[in-house]
């Protein structure tokens, strides 16, 4: 089952990810009333005290004028089942743009 949510950032914001199965592929699509600039990243850790950084495969970021897209795909991502903190950031800035939980279920 494919599971999409768009939002506007204005701000900041907390968006939790829940129960993404191990074998889906789901693409979530951040818009803004302006082009996306610059570069984004997307870190995972194991929790929000970032103790220790999952490394993700890939690039799970795609900008298209207005639409970022983060993918998540756990079996292609090496990403395990589990519970995960992550944040995606402006490149240049270091502006954390998105942040919250990412749960990865069998």
């Amino acid at each position: 089952m494919k599971q999409q949510v768009t939002i506007d950032p204005s701000i900041a914001a907390v968006v939790n990810i829940a129960s993404v199965g191990k074998k889906e592929i789901v693409p979530i699509y951040f818009t803004a009333p302006e082009n996306w600039s610059g570069d984004y990243t997307f870190k995972l850790w194991n929790s929000d005290v970032k103790n220790t950084e999952i490394l993700v495969t890939g690039t799970p970021i795609g900008i298209a004028t207005n639409v970022m897209t983060l993918t998540i795909d756990p079996t292609a991502q090496a990403i395990p089942k589990g519970l995960y903190y992550y944040e995606i950031m402006h490149t240049q800035t270091s502006r954390v743009l998105f942040k919250g939980t990412l749960n990865i279920v069998e």
